[in-house]
C-alpha cells in the first residue's frame, strides 16, 4: 500500500479473502502521517489508482515508491511536463486494464520500484506494456529501479532506492525536450526554468527542512561543481550548500528566509556542454543529483491555538488559550531509539582523583581523557562499536571508532562526530574535540560531522547531575555517561576518607552483547579513569 487508506483497506481484503494473501508492509511509509476515518474501503484486489492526472507519460509505482514518484510529477511540471502517476495497488492480479489504457493514451511509461531491476516487477510490466500498447508508444518503457546489487545496510538504504532525482533524470530520457511546455499556473513575471534543478539534500540528523539565509549567487550568474551556492540553517546548525551541476543559474525557487523542506526545489542550472556530476556528495543527494524526500517536521504555523483543534474541552477563553509548539527534529530519531532498542544501563563509581591529577599534568580537559578511556575499552570489547542491521538479523561490527560527543548550544544539545577517533593521539584528540565544540557552538558544524557516529560520550557533569539513563543514539549500540565529580565518602587504604567520586554509567543494546561483556566494558573504562586513564 502507498496510502494509510489502502494501508487498511488491503490488509482488510487480505484478511478476509478465502485464498493465501502475500502483504507487503513497507516500513519506510510507517514515518507517513495521514487522517481517515474508519472503515474506509479503497477498491477490490486487481485495481489500480490513479493518483494524478496526465498526458505526457505515465509513472507506474507500487508502494513507498508512489510518494516518489508524485514528488518526481510535481516537480516535472515545471519543466512543462505533463505526467500521470499510477499506484497499481496490487501486484497479482495486477489491473492490466487501467495500465494499459493510460499508457495507451499517453505513450510513454517509466516504471519505479525499489526492487532490482533484472527480473522485477518493472520488466513484468515492460512486457505487458510492450504486448498491449505497441502501436501507441512513442518511446521504449524504462524502468528506475534499486541497484542490481545486494540489499545494502540501512546506512546505505538511500543510495540504493530510487529517488526524486533518478526519477526525474528517467522522465528526461523517456520524454524529448519538444514535449516540455511552458507551465501555465506559472507566478506572475516568472518564466519557465530550463536545465537541472537542484533540490533541497537530506542534512542530516532527521532533519526535514531548512531555512534558506542567504543567496550566494543570482539569476545568470555561472556556477562551478561544488561552488557554495547557499546558507541554509536547521534546527541543529548552519550549513553551506555546494551545487552538484556546473552553468548558468536559471531560477532560484525560494527567497532568502523562506522555509524549505528537503525535496523542495532551490535553484535550477542550465548546464554548460562539459558538465558532469559534481564531487559533492551530500546525504540523500548523491553527485547524481539524487534527492531524499521526508515529511516536513513543522507545521505551517510556529504556534497554533488549541481552539482550533476539534474536541470536548469545555469552553476556553480566548486570553486563555494554550499554544502548540512543534516537537524538534530529533524527537521521531528518540522515539525510534526508545521503541526499536532493548536498552539497558549498568553504572559504577569511581575515585576521579587520578583523574584529575592527569588533567594538571597534562594540562588537557577532561573530556579527552574520557574520550581517551572509552577508546581503549572499545578497543578490547569491539562489540560495543556495533550496530544491529535489523532487516537481515546480524551484528554489524565496524571498524573504526567515530566518537559522538555532547554539546550544549545555542541550536540545543548537538553531537559532533570526531572520526577516526581510535587513530587519533591524545594531543589530536583534544584539539579535535575542541575545534568540533566551537563549530558546534557557532552554528557552523560540518554535515560529516553531524552524522554516522558509531558511540557517544556523554558528560553530565556539566549539567551539574550525577547521572541518568539516555536513550541510545539510533543506531549506535552503546552509549557511556559521566556524571558531576563530588566529594563523597569513600573507603582508601582501609580509611573512609572524603574523596573525589565520579558515577559512570553505560547504556547498551543487549542484542550486541551479554551483561558479562557489559560489565568488563564499564570496568574497563572505570579502571582506566581511577588510574589517570
Amino acid at each position: 500500500p502507498a496510502t494509510a487508506a489502502d494501508a487498511y483497506s488491503l490488509l482488510r481484503e487480505a484478511i478476509d479473502d478465502p485464498d493465501p494473501v502475500i502483504f507487503l508492509e513497507p516500513k519506510r511509509r510507517y514515518w507517513t502521517k495521514e487522517s481517515l476515518e474508519l472503515p474506509v474501503r479503497t477498491g477490490p484486489f486487481g485495481t489500480a489508482a490513479v493518483r494524478r492526472a496526465g498526458d505526457d507519460a505515465t509513472l507506474v509505482a507500487y508502494g513507498p515508491s508512489v510518494a516518489v514518484a508524485l514528488e518526481a510529477a510535481r516537480l516535472a511540471a515545471a519543466e512543462g511536463l505533463d505526467v500521470e502517476v499510477l499506484d497499481l495497488r496490487t501486484l497479482v492480479p495486477l489491473d492490466d486494464d487501467t495500465l494499459t489504457a493510460s499508457v495507451r493514451r499517453t505513450g510513454r511509461c517509466l516504471v519505479v520500484h525499489e526492487a532490482q531491476g533484472f527480473a522485477g516487477v518493472g520488466a513484468e510490466i515492460a512486457a505487458r506494456v510492450q504486448e498491449r500498447c505497441f502501436d501507441a508508444l512513442r518511446a521504449p518503457v524504462l524502468r528506475v529501479t534499486g541497484l542490481d546489487i545486494p540489499y545494502p545496510p540501512p546506512l546505505l538504504e538511500d543510495a540504493h532506492l530510487p529517488g526524486v532525482r533518478r526519477v526525474l533524470d528517467g522522465l528526461h530520457r523517456l520524454l524529448p525536450s519538444s514535449v516540455r511546455r511552458a507551465r501555465p499556473s506559472l507566478p506572475a513575471g516568472a518564466a519557465p526554468a530550463s536545465g537541472r534543478t537542484f533540490l533541497l539534500p537530506d542534512l542530516g540528523e532527521g532533519l526535514a527542512e531548512a531555512e534558506v539565509l542567504e543567496w550566494k549567487v543570482a539569476v545568470g550568474d555561472p556556477v562551478e561543481h561544488d561552488q557554495v551556492v547557499a546558507e541554509v540553517e536547521t534546527a541543529k546548525s548552519v550549513v553551506t550548500l555546494p551545487s552538484p551541476f556546473a552553468g548558468t543559474v536559471t531560477a532560484l525557487h525560494c527567497g532568502a528566509g523562506e522555509v524549505v523542506e528537503v525535496g523542495a526545489p532551490l535553484l535550477t542550472v542550465e548546464e554548460s556542454a562539459a558538465a558532469s556530476g559534481s564531487g559533492a556528495v551530500l546525504t540523500g543527494y548523491g553527485t547524481s543529483g539524487r534527492s531524499g524526500r521526508q515529511p516536513s517536521a513543522r507545521p505551517a504555523a510556529a504556534t497554533r491555538s488549541a481552539d482550533a483543534v476539534p474536541g470536548s474541552y469545555g469552553p476556553v477563553r480566548a486570553a486563555a488559550s494554550a499554544t502548540r509548539t512543534p516537537l524538534g527534529a530529533s524527537a521521531d530519531k528518540f522515539v525510534r531509539g526508545h521503541r526499536d532498542t532493548p536498552a539497558v544501563t549498568i553504572w559504577a563509581d569511581t575515585d576521579a582523583g587520578s583523574l584529575l591529577a592527569a588533567r594538571t599534568a597534562l594540562g588537557t580537559g577532561l573530556m579527552p581523557l574520557l574520550a581517551r578511556a572509552c577508546l581503549d575499552a572499545l578497543a578490547a570489547f569491539p562489540e560495543l562499536n556495533s550496530r544491529i542491521d535489523a532487516d537481515r538479523q546480524e551484528l554489524v561490527r565496524l571498524p573504526h571508532v567515530h566518537l559522538g560527543f555532547a554539546a550544549q548550544t545555542d541550536h540545543g544539545l548537538v553531537a559532533p562526530v570526531v572520526r577516526d577517533a581510535d587513530r587519533l593521539s591524545l594531543d589530536d584528540l583534544a584539539a579535535e574535540l575542541r575545534r568540533l565544540t566551537d563549530l558546534a557552538r557557532r552554528g557552523a558544524l560540518p554535515a560529516e560531522h553531524r552524522t554516522g557516529g558509531t558511540f557517544t560520550l556523554n558528560n553530565y557533569g556539566g549539567f551539574d547531575v550525577d547521572g541518568a539513563t539516555p536513550i541510545l543514539n539510533h543506531p549506535q549500540a552503546a552509549m557511556i555517561g559521566v556524571g558531576r565529580i563530588t566529594d563523597r565518602p569513600w573507603v582508601h587504604d582501609g580509611r573512609v576518607e572524603v574523596r573525589k567520586v565520579v558515577n559512570v554509567s553505560l547504556t547498551f543494546d543487549h542484542r550486541v552483547c551479554d551483561g558479562g561483556t557489559a560489565v568488563g566494558f564499564l570496568r574497563h573504562v572505570v579502571d582506566g579513569l581511577g588510574s589517570g586513564v
